[in-house]
């Protein structure tokens, strides 16, 4: 799991100063693994995932993470998945972007954000 990664990045001798997990489960587990391995975050090296469940910032060293609209997204692919299926769009595949957030957290600052913080930043857990 994550520790015997985690372990297996730390054997290559590469300095590095943080790691970018590929979603927040797997950011949490990194945390685990960090700990349980005997490293701080942030001291030793931050940790951010892609996200924002709820239990990010639950965790003992809350986890920065990048907020998605999800609800948004969704909206989108359906309406897009309507018109297609209505015969209103035709063609090559739709690129639509929306707007992320970063939610700055213990993993990277070494202190908890403030609900300023998440305000300010534009997300909300969900």
């Amino acid at each position: 799991g994550a520790q015997r990664d985690l372990k297996a990045v730390l054997s290559d001798r590469r300095l590095f100063s943080g790691i970018f997990a590929v979603h927040d489960y797997v950011g949490v587990a990194l945390l685990d693994a960090a700990n349980a391995l005997g490293f701080a975050t942030p001291e030793d090296f931050a940790i951010v995932s892609i996200d924002n469940i709820s239990s990010t910032g639950l965790h003992s060293v809350s986890l920065t993470t990048v907020a998605q609209p999800f609800d948004a997204a969704a909206e989108e692919s359906l309406s897009l998945l309507i018109r297609r299926i209505n015969g209103e769009l035709a063609g090559s595949p739709t690129l639509i972007t929306l707007p992320v957030a970063l939610v700055t957290r213990r993993s990277t600052t070494g202190r908890h954000s403030t609900q300023d913080e998440r305000v300010a930043n534009g997300a909300a857990a969900r």
